[in-house]
Formats: structure tokens, sequence, C-alpha cells
């Protein structure tokens, strides 16, 4: 049973990872070209262990209870907003207060 699963995942490879034909030089691989999907494989080896390896570190060293019982000021250094950030945007919610102000009359006039 594995065999056959093994041989069924082979004849669809080349179409999951959408197989060419790519040059390489005789003493590599003993002919004028191979079939490659090393883009695709590559990445798949990549995904594999950034998320199943140091993702799966993450989760134990910053849980949500973690965060929870850390002390407040820390939870503001690490995900907090700059006092320039907040600034920036008290300035921009003025000036979108204004600015829907004159919206209503001029709506009004044309509407």
């Amino acid at each position: 049973m594995v065999h056959y699963a093994s041989v069924e995942a082979l004849d669809c490879m080349p179409a999951y990872y959408k197989v060419t034909l790519r040059p390489y030089p005789k003493d590599l691989c003993g002919s004028d070209k191979i079939q490659v999907a090393l883009k695709r494989f590559l990445d798949d080896i990549a995904n594999e262990i950034v998320e199943g390896r140091l993702m799966g570190f993450l989760s134990r060293i910053l849980s949500p209870v973690t965060v929870f019982d850390m002390p407040a000021d820390l939870v503001m250094k690490i995900a907090g907003e700059l006092k320039e950030s907040q600034s920036i945007r008290e300035q921009l919610n003025k000036k979108l207060v204004i600015l829907e102000g004159a919206q209503r009359p001029a709506n009004a006039s044309f509407g």
C-alpha cells in the first residue's frame, strides 16, 4: 500500500510542481537535462521549517497567558503605539472632524 501511494504521488508530482526541463552539466547529473521543481520544493521545505519548528517554539514563549500575566508597561513596550504616532493620529482625527463638518453643508448645497 505504501509503494502504491508513493507511485501515485510521483505520478502527480509533475502537475503539482509544474516540472520543467532545465539544463545541467553532464558531470552533475549524468544527462544534459533533468526535470526539476527546485523552487517549489525549496519553498515547501522553508515553509515546513518555519511553520513547523520555529512557530511552534514561539507559541511556548509568547502565549496569551504569558501576555496576560505581563505588567501593562511591558506590554506597551512590546506592542504599544509610539507617542509620535498617537500625536499624528489625534491631529488627523481633528482634521477629519473639520472636513466632515464642511462636507455636510456642501452635500446639502449640491444634493
